[in-house]
């Protein structure tokens, strides 16, 4: 594996061509080594991720962790390992992004032609996937992403686990320093405030156990007058799942904790969403 294969694999060719336009004037098979590796700290950063956010607890200073921290230049590790590795910490004095990395197996089917005939194959293979922690310098919030594995709760676990390692690693414990937030009521703001358009709800009645949902037919029809809905929205029922379109973008809440989000490799575009989902908080 190489950095530009990497990239292929990452994210839309029409992505990483115009990437690298903008930052080189050059066309993407005309790059040198270092120049795809850059690209490809971009390409880790963006895309199909879950996300978490946290909050600095009150009281606490940022700087005790951020001098604890030592800047570390992107290295990413194309050879296979199933352990997480640190792969790049930028920081400040109240500010930090820190690159882990580690492989998943994963069994894929192949198109292959035995005799003549097209057929479709299992074959194992190894994905590196990425997971970073950001607190910007602008707000108190650490956002932890992590690349798609699985759904819902098993990434759920698999981003407790991580964040487990990384303490162990950094020897650092991020927990003293920050507190998980619920996002439900942030969510609700922004649907409240036009900005999230749901469209598919999954919501528990705790007094019957049964599960039920609701969802749009038509690509923009908003469901929030729907009973159901409300019924969320007032804690008569407990929200599951919900699935959002936000401009171009989609978003998905499982719980109350964690995010599914996409946004546009570009290094020019910040995640709106997850900046308007803070600023609701």
């Amino acid at each position: 594996m190489s950095a530009k294969n990497e990239i292929i694999r990452r994210i839309k060719k029409n992505n990483y061509t115009k990437i690298s336009k903008d930052l080189y004037n050059k066309d993407f098979d005309s790059l040198s080594g270092n120049e795809y590796k850059n690209i490809l700290k971009i390409a880790d950063l963006y895309g199909s991720k879950y996300k978490k956010i946290y909050k600095l607890k009150d009281g606490v200073d940022i700087r005790t962790l951020t001098s604890n921290l030592t800047a570390q230049s992107y290295t990413p590790d194309y050879t296979t390992h199933f352990d997480q590795k640190v792969i790049s910490i930028v920081k400040t004095n109240t500010s930090f992004k820190i690159y882990t990395e580690f492989y998943t197996a994963e069994e894929i089917l192949v198109d292959v032609t035995i005799n003549g005939q097209d057929y479709k194959k299992k074959e194992n293979t190894n994905y590196r996937r990425v997971m970073i922690l950001e607190k910007p310098n602008d707000n108190n919030y650490l956002i932890i992403s992590i690349d798609p594995i699985g759904e819902g709760s098993s990434v759920y676990k698999k981003l407790e686990d991580n964040l487990s390692e990384l303490i162990t690693t950094l020897q650092l414990d991020i927990n003293n320093f920050f507190d998980e937030v619920e996002l439900e009521n942030s969510i609700f703001k922004l649907i409240g405030d036009n900005k999230l358009i749901p469209n598919k709800l999954v919501a528990q009645d705790e007094s019957t156990n049964r599960v039920k949902s609701v969802t749009s037919q038509a690509a923009r029809d908003n469901i929030k007058d729907d009973e159901m809905y409300n019924s969320c929205e007032n804690s008569d029922l407990k929200l599951q799942n919900i699935k959002m379109k936000f401009k171009k973008d989609s978003l998905e809440v499982f719980g109350v904790t964690l995010l599914k989000i996409t946004t546009k490799a570009d290094e020019k575009i910040t995640d709106e969403l997850t900046t308007e989902i803070i600023s609701a908080l």
